[in-house]
């Protein structure tokens, strides 16, 4: 039913790490509770799925330093930026495990989790099979955001769930609904990107949050699914997976995902977090009043808050952070990072290929 006892890492002093005993939960990946030590030296996996591309990022738990990186492009097929291909991608993903922690000792890594861009999702049945998977950049759905711009409810949505419809899991997951009915009857349920990577690891169905809040079905001032939202607009409150701690520890890794990374299969497995937040986290803004700049494929511009504010001129996008009681105000500036990215790959052709030789 997707349920374990939970965990989180733990800071302990300078020299010592532990890992919490079952039943232990806390936001972020440390608490107070008394676990398993372990030395300075250990590893923490971090699967970080941008909108372009995706690494595995081997981190020193003690200097929070990356020891190891391997990166690589998602898989799409020529000129398709809308759908997401599970299945070549999980290979992509497994290779880049393996490059990671080719060097180091694996009884040394203490956990696995991931992070993701937001809006994408991905669809599973009982049998956990990917019946429907779709990225940040989905168009499929512009009618029943029209649907939902005239029945009044868009404004509702936004109040509750933090933004407009427009990539969002809602009006997608509506179009699924009335244009393909046989793949939304057999939705036993959808995960964003970060969650999908974790059930792959571990066969949990778990979200948090931060992520949970780019769906528009999630009441982002009150930190749990939106009853009166899924009401509204007529779709099936039990496709939601439980919402817990980012860093809440839900599992081992698989035997079958062991034999495909060369992780040990008692590898433990944590709930992972939306990128932006955990990009947040990662720069110190975690307090009332920082403002920030993530920049990737995506430029997001935020301001956290102890208290959740509605923008009255409704232009402004709020957000759970993974922190307890911060909210994130947002504004995006679309596809900067790409244009970046292409510049580069159309015109530094000699500083490529240096990087490529040389590093």
């Amino acid at each position: 039913d997707g349920h374990v006892n939970a965990g989180n890492t733990h800071h302990d002093d300078e020299y010592f790490k532990r890992v919490p005993a079952p039943g232990r939960s806390s936001v972020g990946f440390f608490s107070e509770k008394d676990g398993l030590i372990m030395s300075c030296k250990d590893y923490i996996i971090n699967i970080d799925c941008g909108s372009s591309s995706f690494r595995s990022i081997v981190f020193d738990v003690k200097t929070g330093k990356k020891v190891n990186v391997s990166q690589e492009q998602w898989y799409r097929e020529s000129g398709e930026k809308q759908y997401f291909d599970t299945e070549k991608n999980w290979k992509l993903i497994c290779k880049c495990i393996r490059n990671s922690i080719r060097n180091i000792d694996k009884n040394r890594i203490i956990g696995i989790t991931a992070t993701s861009f937001r809006h994408g999702f991905v669809c599973i049945n009982k049998q956990g099979e990917v019946i429907f998977a779709c990225t940040n950049t989905s168009k499929s759905s512009e009618e029943e955001i029209r649907f939902l711009n005239e029945r009044g409810l868009s404004e509702k949505i936004y109040k509750i769930g933090g933004d407009w419809p427009s990539v969002h899991a809602l009006p997608v997951l509506l179009w699924l609904k009335k244009e393909k009915s046989e793949i939304y009857e057999n939705i036993w349920k959808i995960l964003m990107i970060s969650d999908w990577i974790i059930f792959k690891l571990s066969g949990r169905t778990f979200t948090e949050p931060a992520n949970a809040s780019s769906t528009l079905l999630f009441d982002v001032k009150n930190g749990n699914w939106s009853e009166e939202i899924i009401g509204e607009v007529g779709l099936n409150c039990d496709i939601l997976p439980e919402c817990v701690d980012g860093g809440t520890v839900i599992g081992n890794v698989t035997s079958e995902v062991s034999d495909y990374t060369d992780l040990n299969k008692n590898t433990p497995v944590l709930v992972g977090l939306a990128d932006t937040q955990a990009g947040l986290i990662g720069i110190g803004a975690i307090e009332d009043g920082k403002s920030s700049i993530i920049a990737g494929t995506f430029w997001l511009c935020n301001q956290l808050r102890n208290e959740h504010l509605i923008d009255k001129t409704e232009k402004i996008r709020t957000q759970n952070h993974c922190l307890k009681n911060i909210w994130m105000y947002e504004t995006c500036i679309f596809l900067p990072g790409a244009s970046v990215r292409w510049f580069k790959d159309s015109f530094c052709k000699v500083e490529n290929f240096l990087e490529k030789e040389f590093g």
